[in-house]
Parts: structure tokens; sequence; C-alpha cells
């Protein structure tokens, strides 16, 4: 059976990371980024249309919080997301998808091979440091934008507890045999 893996989670806790050494360990071949299709999103859906689309996920203003933001440009890339997931059940190929744009919940597991995981770092130093490693050397983030991933995180991880996903801190010891038991 094809493999198709979504991994969730907040900035900085090793999604991309995690994902590339699971497609290298199982074979898959490939692997979408979801800031990637939020990118792909703007060349049809204008900043006046959808301004969330056009901020970092941890954007917050007085007028929406940080998880509104996330989830209001999550909206608009989730059909991308499942036609993705559709494609590579048709063809059967594998494919993981990873992102703070995959949302439990809002993002639905429709078919019996498709295995979600909310990753997440419960050491807030630990995740500091990662937010801050070398996955996005271009990106700067604020401690107040820190804090802001940080609240995204709970949020994920009590809509991953309600939708039914495994949580995973890979950070502590078991954390990858966890994940692998998960995903097979």
């Amino acid at each position: 059976m094809t493999k198709i893996i979504l991994i969730s989670g907040a900035s900085g806790v090793a999604k991309s990371s995690t994902s590339k050494k699971l497609s290298e360990t199982y074979n898959i071949t490939h692997r979408l980024g979801s800031g990637f299709i939020r990118e792909m999103a703007k060349s049809f859906v204008s900043e006046l249309q959808e301004p969330s689309l056009y901020r970092y996920s941890f954007y917050q203003n007085h007028q929406i919080s940080a998880f509104d933001n996330l989830y209001s440009q999550s909206t608009v890339i989730q059909p991308m997301i499942q036609l993705a997931i559709d494609r590579a059940n048709r063809e059967g190929t594998g494919l993981i998808i990873e992102g703070v744009n995959v949302i439990p919940g809002l993002t639905q597991v429709l078919y019996k091979n498709v295995r979600p995981v909310v990753l997440y770092v419960s050491d807030k130093a630990t995740h500091y440091e990662m937010i801050h490693g070398d996955t996005h050397v271009n990106r700067s983030v604020s401690n107040q934008q820190f804090e802001l991933v940080r609240s995204i995180q709970t949020v994920l991880l009590k809509r991953a507890s309600k939708y039914k996903w495994p949580i995973i801190d890979l950070t502590q010891k078991g954390g990858e045999n966890e994940l692998r038991s998960n995903i097979l």
C-alpha cells in the first residue's frame, strides 16, 4: 500500500528535516511543504482577497490571533493539499506533505493509507534553538513571534488530541521510534 504521510506542527519543530529523513528511509518519492503550496496559491489569490497568505503563519494583530491567521491561510490551500493526496492515491505513489498549514480537523484523513502526525517540542529553550536553526537561514523570528509560534503549537496539540492524530516530541527519548510506529 502506498504511504502518504501528513506532518503537522508549529514552526521550528523539525517538520522539514523529518520529512526529508522519512522520504529517504522509506523511499517516498514526493515531498511537499505547505509553505511552498502557499507561495504557489499567491499566483491566483491576491493579497486583497486573502491577506493571510502573504504573512508568516505566526502573524498576529489586534483583529486576528496568530492561529486564526494560520487557519485562514490554511483554508485557502487545503483543496490543493487534498488534490495532492488524491493524486498520490490515484497513481499509487508515496507522498509526504509537511507544514504548519497541515491542521488536524481541517486537513481530512480520508484514506486508510494516510498517516498523520503532529510534531512538537515540549522544552521551550530547545524549541527556541531549533526555530533559529539552519533549515530557514534567511528567516528571522523575534522573541515575540516565537511566543506566537508557541501559542500556535498549543492549539495544534489540542486539535491533534480532538481529531486523534498522534502527537510526538522527537526531542524526547523514544520519539523517533514512536514516529516510526505511527507511520508504518
